[in-house]
């Protein structure tokens, strides 16, 4: 379930015995719930990380060449078409897909893919039970980390005092 979702370009989340696909690229584009202020008292420890291995493409280029018919299918998406910059690189996909449009949703799918585990975050904060699993957070003082960020992941300790440790990713801007 997990490959056909990833195919998909849906989210997978099981919570409560119950299994919640949804769009993260949605989700992403909701209001930020929370800031989380550099110097503010709330905030325990933190970590940045980056990762430019394999996810900093500008395009994707997805090629089918369908044996049945002979035609070749391609479609490119750029992200110079959103205003948004990237490295240059452009990531090569073959895959099947039945026109051009169809390629042009999945070039789409595979750049965001690809190039959401740019940046990422984790924090220790006291506790706050609105901090879940899918919610958007700003990130403000921290100079080039500064963004807004997706909840990956939320663990709640009310062991030594309520605190909250979130894993954040980058939000995709222009996907």
């Amino acid at each position: 379930m997990q490959g056909l979702c990833k195919a998909a370009g849906i989210s997978l989340k099981v919570t409560s015995n119950i299994i919640v696909l949804f769009d993260a690229a949605e989700y992403e584009r909701k209001p930020a719930v929370y800031k989380i202020v550099r110097g503010v008292a709330d905030v325990k420890s933190y970590r940045f990380s980056t990762n430019f291995k394999d996810c900093t493409y500008s395009s994707c280029h997805v090629v089918y060449d369908n044996p049945l018919t002979m035609q070749k299918i391609e479609a490119t998406y750029s992200l110079a078409e959103t205003g948004e910059g990237g490295s240059g690189q452009v990531l090569e996909v073959n895959e099947r897909v039945a026109d051009a449009a169809e390629a042009y949703l999945l070039a789409q799918k595979r750049l965001r893919q690809k190039n959401k585990g740019e940046y990422q975050a984790e924090f220790t904060l006291v506790g706050n039970v609105g901090l879940v699993a899918g919610v958007t957070v700003e990130v403000v003082g921290w100079g080039a980390f500064d963004g807004k960020y997706i909840v990956e992941c939320a663990t709640h300790n009310v062991t030594g005092g309520y605190t909250v440790n979130l894993k954040l990713r980058r939000v995709l801007e222009g996907y």
